[in-house]
């Protein structure tokens, strides 16, 4: 798929046309006349084909969601039956919304992105450019076919780039760019900023928000990338901050507020807790962050709190 900062960006006549020719081209009865005019309708504006492929890719991708998901994309993209042009508007107005929608909005790209993980869930994918990231616990990510660019919608993601010659990776996401040549290193998003943080190497991180802005960083710096730009962050060290990429949480006299949130991204029923009842209390040593009974049964061994479990409920408190 193509990077969310394409300089080619279809109107809305464009995408309502591609809905148009993505409905009459569906039918058995398309003749060859109808599709040459639509190959002729292409070649016209290069905005044409961007929208045509963008609602392929939606139409696609329906295929590919969760029963709920498939189910209301599909009410917009399935094949419509000719000669009811109420229902060929509709499809096109429900087109229109979905193609605006998808291409402005992380929540609805997440839901259709080539790689996602569930709650709880690590996994690693290998890209066209034999490089490769690991996503994070209920993350999702689109990957160009060259395996090139990344554009991270939700959660985070490890990159583990080879050195390249011709070109290196940039992952995109909504507040900014991090782009790379031969490192390994982490990118994080959310709703309100990102968050790039170098392991190994070198990485270039720049805002997408207002006047451009870019930093060099190096093992160990991190920044946030907001809305007002680009603000370094305080330095970490570098194995402690990987360390989720293997399932794990390496702790240094960490809040065991602070482990319990960790613990808490990575486990579908929350683990709850007052945070005034367990303050002053750390951990020290390393967590698993995907196997909670196990990381919970250390934390209470070591610590004066108990670990109570009621109705598939949860609940640390202080001895």
């Amino acid at each position: 798929m193509a990077a969310p900062t394409e300089t080619i960006a279809p109107g809305r006549a464009a995408i309502e046309q591609a809905a148009a020719w993505h409905v009459e081209l569906a039918e058995e009865d398309c003749g060859e006349a109808r599709k040459a005019a639509f190959e002729a309708w292409l070649a016209a504006d290069p905005a044409h084909r961007i929208a045509f492929e963008r609602m392929q890719a939606i139409a696609n991708r329906a295929a590919r969601q969760d029963d709920v998901t498939r189910s209301a994309l599909e009410t917009a993209l399935i094949r419509r039956p000719r000669g009811v042009s109420a229902l060929v508007l509709a499809f096109a107005a429900c087109a229109v919304l979905l193609s605006e929608i998808a291409v402005n909005s992380p929540t609805v790209r997440s839901r259709l992105a080539d790689e996602r993980t569930d709650i709880g869930e690590l996994r690693s994918a290998s890209l066209a450019s034999g490089d490769r990231i690991t996503l994070d616990t209920d993350s999702a990510a689109d990957v160009d076919d060259d395996g090139r660019s990344v554009s991270l919608w939700q959660g985070g993601i490890m990159v583990d780039v080879r050195p390249h010659l011709a070109r290196s990776l940039t992952v995109w996401t909504p507040h900014g760019t991090a782009r790379a040549l031969g490192t390994r290193f982490s990118v994080r998003t959310d709703s309100r900023a990102s968050v790039v943080t170098v392991i190994e190497s070198r990485v270039e991180a720049c805002s997408a928000q207002g006047v451009r802005h870019c930093v060099a960083l190096a093992p160990g710096e991190s920044v946030r990338l907001d809305a007002e730009g680009v603000h370094r962050l305080d330095d970490v060290d570098p194995t402690a901050a990987s360390s989720w990429a293997d399932g794990l949480l390496i702790a240094d006299d960490t809040p065991l507020s602070v482990v319990l949130g960790e613990l808490n991204r990575y486990r579908l029923g929350t683990i709850r807790f007052t945070a005034s009842d367990i303050a002053g209390l750390s951990v020290t040593g390393t967590v698993p962050l995907t196997d909670a009974d196990r990381a919970l049964a250390s934390i209470s061994a070591a610590l004066p709190v108990i670990v109570e479990e009621q109705g598939g409920l949860l609940t640390v408190r202080r001895r």
